[in-house]
C-alpha cells in the first residue's frame, strides 16, 4: 500500500498566494470597471440622450463616487459592492431577472437562438 503525503504549504508560501491572489482581483477589477463604466455611459446617451460634455461629467463624478465609497467605508476593491447595496437601499435592485440573463450568455454555445 502507497502513503499519500499530502502537500502543505509554508507560511511564505501561503503569504506570496494571497498577495498573488489579490494582485489579479486588484487588476481584474481595474479591467472591468472601465467596462461597467462604458456600459452605464453608453445606457445614458441612448436613453437620455446625453452628449460628450455631460457624458464625460458623469464618468467623472461615477470615478469620484467609486472611490469615495472606497474611502468611507475603508474597503478597497469593494465599491461596486457598496454601490449595489446603496441602490438597494432606495429600492433600486440591480440584479439581472431572468429575461436580462441572456445579456451574460449570448454567443456562448449555451445561446441557441
Amino acid at each position: 500500500m502507497k502513503a499519500s503525503i499530502p502537500f502543505k504549504m509554508s507560511v511564505a508560501q501561503q503569504r506570496a498566494l494571497h498577495r498573488e491572489i489579490e494582485r489579479q482581483l486588484a487588476e481584474h477589477t481595474r479591467k472591468y470597471e472601465a467596462e461597467y463604466i462604458a456600459l452605464a455611459l453608453y445606457a445614458a446617451h441612448i436613453e437620455f440622450g446625453f452628449g460628450k460634455k455631460r457624458l464625460e461629467r458623469l464618468k467623472q463624478r461615477m470615478y469620484e463616487l467609486y472611490h469615495e465609497l472606497v474611502q468611507y467605508y475603508e474597503m478597497p476593491h469593494e465599491g461596486m459592492f457598496i454601490a449595489r447595496r446603496k441602490l438597494l437601499d432606495i429600492g433600486v435592485d440591480t440584479t439581472p431577472e431572468e429575461e436580462d440573463m441572456r445579456l451574460l450568455t449570448y454567443g456562448t454555445k449555451e445561446d441557441k437562438r
